[in-house]
């Protein structure tokens, strides 16, 4: 449904082993590359139409503080956290319970939560109803 309105725009974030990834795209771009993923394998990240290509930006202190570092570096990130046209997709290394979009075992670039089960957009400091587990 988030994905339906073709003005929104996706901040994407890859979190996992080699550190902090994002880019941002259209969600119709989105929309065409999770339509893609479903008929065949293999990554079509070169085909999208990205608005902002895709960079690392490092490694994360660890869930308590990942916020105010993601903030820190992207600093655009807060005026798209204010806007609702923007929504928030998530991969992540860890395992996410998508039905929740409570983390367990939370590996950002280098950290874990423990025994937590933190909700994703709360570590990063995003608003919750338009973040979502990719």
């Amino acid at each position: 449904q988030q994905l339906a309105d073709g003005q929104r725009q996706v901040r994407c974030f890859d979190i996992g082993g080699s550190g902090v990834k994002l880019g941002l795209l259209s969600t119709s771009a989105l929309s065409k590359l999770l339509r893609g993923a479903q008929d065949e394998a293999g990554s079509q990240q070169d085909d999208l139409d990205w608005i902002e290509q895709p960079r690392n930006i490092g490694f994360a202190p660890g869930s308590h503080g990942f916020a105010r570092w993601l903030a820190d570096e992207v600093p655009r990130l807060a005026a798209e956290v204010s806007d609702p046209k923007v929504v928030f997709g998530i991969a992540v290394k860890g395992r996410i319970l998508h039905d929740t979009q409570r983390m367990r075992n939370w590996y950002a670039g280098g950290a874990s939560v423990g025994r937590e089960e933190p909700l994703i957009a709360d570590i990063m400091g995003l608003p919750r109803d338009r973040t979502f587990a990719l």
